[in-house]
């Protein structure tokens, strides 16, 4: 029988504990943002997820963009006060919007 210091018994379990969860699922998606069917490049743009901070980002000259975090399901992209529902799963997956004024309001649509 194997007999550790006290002081290294909590460190090892927490490393146990966690190998036994295994690695945090990591979700990618990726798209393009457009306007007046131009790039609607360096945008600021958003990626919410519920229980966790706004992951800030910024289109490129393309208006292309990419968010990669650590967590799966439902969230929501968002471009000024424009959002769209987004699925992320440990799959990348490619959305592409286009801004676009309905009524007075600015709305994000997947094309």
């Amino acid at each position: 029988m194997v007999h550790l210091k006290a002081s290294l018994r909590p460190a090892l379990l927490a490393v146990l504990f966690s190998a036994a969860l295994g690695p945090a699922a990591a979700a990618t998606i990726y798209g393009s943002v457009s306007e007046n069917q131009q790039p609607a490049a360096n945008r600021p743009i958003e990626l919410l997820c519920p229980g966790q901070k706004a992951v800030p980002a910024t289109t490129d000259a393309r208006g292309s963009y990419r968010f990669t975090v650590g967590t799966v399901g439902g969230c929501t992209v968002r471009v000024g006060t424009a959002e769209a529902p987004v699925i992320l799963s440990v799959n990348p997956a490619q959305y592409n919007f286009e801004l676009r004024s309905v009524n007075g309001r600015l709305v994000l649509v997947q094309r």
